[in-house]
């Protein structure tokens, strides 16, 4: 009996995992700056979606109205009551914040933050009803896209 040269094939699997771990780890290694931007700027786009779900859950329990306060001005969410005018993608916010969080309390454990910049004062996402009556909750403080908003 002559003895065949060659691999096995558990060999052969375990060279495979071991080139896809170490592909996976430089992928992160090699940039770790631009993927913590994509983290961050991957949570605002799911807290804009958060913020437009409460907002929709609140309009279903009151008259199909939105809180006070949300209309067709730009406003940035938050408790401050002054110095909330920023730039949130290509409009300027108002003075004042928008205090919505006793109105979304019982739709959001609390209230979202943007992860980078954002304090209860001012969370970095700003809201507005659009000209055609829509809803539409922007992230002020995007990374790398241009604009990160929920619209609906």
């Amino acid at each position: 009996m002559t003895k065949q040269k060659g691999f096995t094939l558990v060999e052969i699997i375990l060279v495979i995992a071991i080139i896809t771990v170490l592909a996976a780890g430089s992928y992160v290694a090699l940039r770790p700056d631009l993927r913590l931007k994509e983290a961050r700027d991957a949570r605002r786009a799911e807290e804009t979606n958060t913020l437009r779900d409460a907002l929709f859950s609140y309009k279903l329990d009151h008259d199909s109205e939105f809180p006070s306060g949300v209309d067709t001005s730009l406003r940035m969410i938050g408790t401050d009551v002054a110095g909330c005018n920023s730039a949130c993608g290509l409009e300027t916010t108002e003075i004042a914040c928008l205090d919505l969080s006793s109105d979304l309390a019982p739709y959001l454990g609390e209230m979202p933050e943007d992860p980078k910049d954002g304090t209860p004062g001012k969370t970095q996402y700003a809201v507005k009803k659009t000209a055609n009556l829509t809803l539409k909750v922007i992230a002020c403080t995007p990374e790398i896209e241009t604009e990160i908003a929920s619209e609906q």
